[in-house]
This record gives structure tokens, sequence and C-alpha cells, in this order.
């Protein structure tokens, strides 16, 4: 897999899990991307607009309840 494919797969990861309502920040994505094989992750994440952008969704995302609606 070329690096941009690894960079753009890791990032849709990465917005997954935070979107997930599951995760705190970028951090903890990051180490759950690294601990499935993603050594790249620390890389691909180590951007402060990608990491505010991370942490803005595990928020919007932890202010929601089951069906969505914001609590």
């Amino acid at each position: 897999m070329k690096k941009a494919q690894k960079h753009e797969l890791i990032l849709h990861k990465a917005e997954k899990y935070a979107r997930s309502g599951q995760y705190s920040g970028w951090l903890a994505i990051e180490l759950q991307l690294r601990g499935e094989g993603w050594k790249e992750a620390r890389k691909f994440l180590d951007d402060e607009r990608i990491r505010e952008s991370l942490d803005k969704l595990c928020r919007e995302s932890n202010t929601r309840g089951p069906r969505g609606e914001c609590i």
C-alpha cells in the first residue's frame, strides 16, 4: 500500500473512531490505531489541525445521546 493510501485510510479510521463517541480525543485514537498495528498513526496524526479536528469530533460525539440527539 502506498504512503498516501495509508495516510488516507488512517485518517478515515481516526475520524470514524472520533465519531463513535467512544474516545476522549486524538491521543486515545492514536493509541487504538497503533494497537491495531498502524505504526504510522503517530506520524500521520502529528498535525495540529488534524488533532484539533479529531478532538472536536470526539467532544461532539461524546455529547450525543444514543439516537444522536445532543444531551
